[in-house]
């Protein structure tokens, strides 16, 4: 069945920006922290329209930490690969360990590459490893987010508005000068899949890759026993295939 609604909802007044706010903190479909809270709602939905993000999107994605506005990393990246500036854009990990090091490449169009790094090091300096929370939970998500913005806002200040990570302003120690308001929207929770794991795995052409690849799997799953028995026999598996691939390369010359 068809509809004749449009599929963006969005205001193009502020009467009309107004009115909109107050149905949507009228309704139960939305986070809670929005409920009953118009000028939040408002506020939310023209930040996101400045970065281009549809109303119900900027709920989810912005949030206020320290009286300023920050936006999640995951919404952060997905704003910059849509814009025509971006050029390309490139995460991974490298080392092992407490060598661990986040790497992200952001390449705008007609600019050098912006690399940015952000090791275990680098969080243990700033007083963040084996921090409760995500730090504890999924160390190598939160080195691949600051790495992240760090790049991204170096590279694209003017796409995203000065904005800066909500993983990354979640680490600031709380201003007092400023009256706290509470984050206007909860962190969704981040549920690592083992079959992406596997297959990066299983998919890695050379030893060096799959070093990294078995890194990251490790860290996003160490607090799981029979994810690592998973990831370890992956990991053995492609590391016979690409030796085997080796020795056949050899023989053929």
């Amino acid at each position: 069945m068809s509809s004749n609604l449009p599929t963006n909802l969005a205001p193009r007044t502020l009467a009309e920006a107004m009115e909109f706010s107050k149905l949507l903190s009228e309704s139960t479909m939305i986070p809670a922290p929005y409920r009953g809270k118009p000028s939040d709602v408002l506020v939310a939905v023209q930040y996101g329209a400045e970065l281009g993000l549809h109303p119900m999107q900027a709920m989810q994605n912005i949030a206020c930490i320290n009286g300023k506005p920050s936006i999640y990393g995951d919404a952060m990246i997905g704003i910059i690969r849509n814009s025509n500036l971006c050029e390309d854009i490139q995460e991974y990990l490298e080392g092992q360990g407490d060598q661990t090091t986040a790497v992200c490449v952001a390449k705008r169009k007609g600019s050098n590459p912006v690399t940015v790094k952000f090791s275990v090091q680098d969080a243990k300096r700033a007083g963040l490893w084996g921090k409760s929370g995500p730090w504890t939970q999924y160390p190598a998500r939160m080195l691949q987010m600051r790495a992240r913005g760090f790049a991204l806002r170096d590279a694209f200040p003017d796409v995203l508005k000065g904005l800066i990570s909500t993983e990354e302003a979640r680490d600031y120690p709380v201003d007092k000068t400023v009256p706290q308001m509470k984050d206007i929207t909860p962190e969704p929770e981040y549920k690592p899949d083992i079959s992406v794991f596997l297959r990066n795995i299983e998919d890695c052409e050379s030893l060096e890759l799959l070093s990294q690849q078995f890194t990251v799997a490790k860290m996003a799953f160490r607090n799981s026993a029979e994810a690592l028995k998973q990831i370890v026999a992956a990991k053995d598996a492609a590391k016979d295939r690409i030796n085997r691939a080796a020795i056949q390369d050899v023989e053929d010359v």
